[in-house]
């Protein structure tokens, strides 16, 4: 089997999925698809984290850990964009998969930063992962 092209990878973390199956990744259902670029490759995504707490506890294996993700990118399909952002919006996701059952995840909304369709998307982690 080929490797699935970075544009599929990167829509299937934006809905929270692991790697996609072949089959998954060619059904426009499955998941919302990342818009490409005006010259028709996959868009980029500036990403930042940030760590505002960490405690390690080498006996259980286990840290806490308080940080945030931003990622930042440009939609062209929101240029000059009024109003409310659709509904159904791409946007890139990260899951913890090591996260234990007391990490929680808030902050889940768009920001149009710019007529030029700039987007941000800030998503926070507080809890402890393996």
């Amino acid at each position: 089997s080929t490797p699935a092209p970075i544009c599929t990878l990167l829509a299937a973390m934006s809905r929270g999925h692991s790697l996609p199956s072949p089959r998954a990744a060619d059904d426009d259902s499955y998941w919302l698809k990342a818009p490409l670029a005006h010259t028709g490759v996959p868009l980029l995504v500036d990403v930042r984290f940030g760590l505002e707490k960490v405690q390690i506890n080498t006996a259980a294996g286990t840290a806490y850990v308080k940080l945030y993700i931003a990622w930042y990118w440009t939609d062209e399909r929101l240029l000059a964009w009024t109003g409310d952002l659709p509904s159904k919006l791409w946007g890139p996701h990260i899951r913890l998969k090591n996260g234990n059952s007391d990490l929680q995840e808030s902050g889940r909304d768009f920001s149009l930063l710019d007529s030029q369709g700039r987007l941000k998307r800030v998503r926070h982690f507080e809890g402890s992962i393996d």
